[in-house]
């Protein structure tokens, strides 16, 4: 906001921000048109933004981007047990100027030094381990091998029975959908919806089987009958869900004549 006393400045501030700044700041419920349009703006800014660290008092170690450096400005595996709204003034000592390094290296740990890799993005980083470890695949950790993200993904599909393997490949992308709208986007999607639709789109994949059963009879809504689109045009199936009071999460999946899935997507409203 160029001018934040002026009038709309005030009442922007007061219903959408008011405990916060505007870079913080969420769209929130039935928002305004021109608060929508500013929180589009507000996306494109935000990939660029970065804190230049001074003494360090405005900026939080586990949420800003602070990092030097042109890819990931963010620290990329936040430690989970850490205050959110710690304080970068924190880890610099204030009569000198300089780090401590003895209070970095104990607040950050040895994984979070090595470069990112698949492996640790789906399997270990805190912000997906936690729906692995509470999905039907939990116990197929054990004696896997933790080398690489292609062993490990072999080795599960070859554990699995052909039915699993689609079920466990949709919850992977799902994971890795989380984890990076966890980290690069403004307004982080709900993991519970993106686990739901992306495992949503094996239940439409069976029905490919019974495309050219020509026989069946349609049962209404959610009878679990399909009927294939014309050559050369695609059939969108929706479902959405209701997440509390104000939130609703929808999953599209769209499939060509033969039944194949071409699409799938998700997203809370």
């Amino acid at each position: 906001m160029v001018n934040p006393k002026s009038l709309e400045g005030r009442v922007m501030k007061a219903r959408y921000f008011m405990h916060d700044t505007i870079v913080d700041a969420r769209r929130g419920y039935d928002p305004s048109f021109a608060w929508r349009s500013l929180c589009g703006a507000k996306s494109l800014l935000l990939e660029g933004l970065q804190w230049q660290v001074g003494n360090g008092e405005l900026i939080r170690i586990w949420e800003d981007p602070w990092l030097p450096g042109e890819r990931e400005r963010r620290v990329p595996q936040p430690n989970i047990e850490a205050n959110p709204s710690k304080r970068i003034a924190s880890l610099i000592d204030a009569e000198t100027g300089s780090w401590r390094e003895e209070d970095i290296r104990a607040l950050l740990t040895e994984e979070e030094e090595e470069t990112e890799s698949e492996y640790h993005a789906i399997f270990t980083c805190y912000l997906t381990r936690n729906h692995y470890v509470v999905s039907d695949f939990s116990e197929l950790g054990e004696g896997a091998p933790r080398t690489s993200f292609p062993e490990r993904l072999v080795w599960s599909l070859q554990q699995l029975g052909e039915a699993e393997n689609g079920r466990f490949l949709a919850l992977i992308w799902a994971l890795w959908t989380i984890r990076n709208s966890c980290i690069f986007d403004e307004d982080p999607i709900n993991p519970t919806v993106v686990i739901m639709g992306f495992t949503r789109m094996e239940e439409y994949q069976g029905y490919a089987s019974k495309v050219g059963e020509r026989s069946l009879s349609i049962r209404g809504v959610g009878g679990g009958t399909w009927q294939p689109p014309k050559p050369g045009t695609i059939k969108i199936n929706s479902n959405a869900t209701l997440i509390g009071e104000a939130e609703v999460g929808m999953r599209v999946v769209g499939r060509d004549t033969a039944g194949r899935v071409v699409m799938v997507a998700s997203k809370r409203i």
